[in-house]
């Protein structure tokens, strides 16, 4: 893992185990505005076990990916703000895993207050996406085709007539998710 910003962690490829990263901030006129907790760029990380709580970034306060192939297994994303998009995690050109992850009370100004993902390929499983907010897409907003199985999204908010409370789609081409099994 390297540190190339306060408050920031890069893993550039590989597998973290119970980690927790807490409380961390990228300002603005630091040259990495994303992921107030971690930041991957065209990197294949495995987290498991794992916390991203209380961080703050532009983009992604907890994560920002941007064309890596990010897998999370078992872990949480909780109070974590985008001060744009992506309050839990932002994701841009990017594949993303999750089983079994929880985001609660992550918050984003405009899209995503839990997720934002931008052209990816997202598989979403097991997961639990509870009290987010954003303009848009209270809890997912995504531009893709995800696949969203066997999860609960409750208590999530957006603005009205802005996009779902727990989910939003930027409507371009054929995007529609595949919702299977949700509580």
């Amino acid at each position: 893992m390297t540190n190339p910003a306060p408050g920031l962690i890069t893993v550039p490829s590989g597998i973290v185990t119970s980690a927790t990263y807490c409380e961390s901030s990228v300002h603005p006129a630091s040259v990495v505005t994303g992921g107030g907790g971690m930041a991957n760029t065209e990197s294949s990380p495995t987290l498991t076990g794992f916390a991203f709580a209380g961080n703050t970034a532009r983009y992604g306060g907890g994560i920002y990916n941007s064309g890596s192939s990010l897998t999370l297994t078992h872990g949480e994303f909780i109070s974590n703000t985008g001060t744009s998009t992506g309050g839990g995690m932002r994701n841009i050109s990017s594949s993303l895993t999750l089983t079994d992850v929880t985001f609660r009370g992550n918050t984003a100004v405009t899209k995503g207050g839990a997720i934002t993902a931008w052209d990816c390929s997202t598989m979403i499983t097991g997961c639990v996406f509870e009290d987010n907010n954003a303009s848009s897409g209270g809890g997912i907003y995504c531009s893709g085709s995800p696949t969203i199985t066997g999860n609960t999204i409750v208590e999530n908010r957006a603005n009205p007539g802005d996009g779902g409370p727990d989910y939003a789609s930027k409507k371009q081409g054929r995007v529609c998710p595949a919702f299977l099994n949700i509580v």
